[in-house]
């Protein structure tokens, strides 16, 4: 049986964590937000949010209504069987040394981490559910970014979009020009209006990141 992953880089800060973790719960009432260091044993223990998980890793599932959590693997190496439904959060973290060591822009700064999902070919609710976390998380992201020049922080002209940046990182990035997020990205003028408008409660201005960038899966992914 062939499996295909995928995932979606995200930098989110706590408050960005909590906004998504609600659109999860807003879309998915009963899901679970787990730590990686509580999936190996019973009683089952869940967290609020992804911000109030404080492991690395934080999985997310998403239980039938007759679901129980139960042990497998072995008695050395014991985890609960998850739902079928579920994916896993790896939380960024913050870089204290430059790189280049005469880059210029203030430290720390942080790293993007990643939403990461796994399916087989005859696992078409999980694959739905993949698309469906996306778009939920793109609600709360934007990945309008361009790259600088760590040395200069001038730009350099390229425009990636594999990285989704909270709101709130926004935010944070935009009130000093020496800031970075995972070392030479910065919000393009589309993406703070996007998240200044969603943090004020107005409606969002559109944009091409508003999850069509990244179409629901329709195949196997290699």
């Amino acid at each position: 049986m062939n499996y295909y992953t995928r995932s979606r880089h995200v930098l989110a800060f706590s408050a960005d964590e909590s906004a998504i973790s609600l659109e999860i719960r807003k879309n998915f009432a009963q899901s679970l937000f787990v730590r990686d260091e509580d999936s190996a044993e019973l009683p089952l223990q869940t967290q609020g949010s992804l911000a109030d998980s404080d492991d690395l890793i934080t999985h997310i599932w998403l239980p039938s209504h007759d679901w129980q959590p139960k042990l497998g693997g072995t008695s050395a190496k014991p985890f609960i069987l998850p739902p079928p439904i579920q994916a896993y959060y790896v939380r960024g973290r913050w870089h204290h040394s430059a790189d280049p060591a005469e880059a210029h822009y203030e430290l720390p700064y942080p790293e993007a981490g990643s939403f990461n999902a796994s399916y087989t070919q005859d696992q078409p609710e999980q694959r739905r559910f993949i698309g469906q976390l996306w778009r939920l998380i793109a609600r709360c992201t934007s990945n309008r970014m361009y790259t600088v020049d760590p040395l200069t922080l001038q730009p350099t002209g390229y425009r990636p979009n594999l990285v989704w940046v909270g709101h709130h990182a926004i935010r944070w990035c935009m009130e000093n020009d020496r800031r970075v997020l995972g070392r030479i990205l910065r919000p393009l003028p589309e993406a703070v209006a996007r998240a200044e408008a969603a943090l004020a409660g107005r409606p969002e201005p559109e944009t091409p990141d508003n999850g069509t960038a990244y179409p629901r899966p329709q195949g196997p992914l290699r």
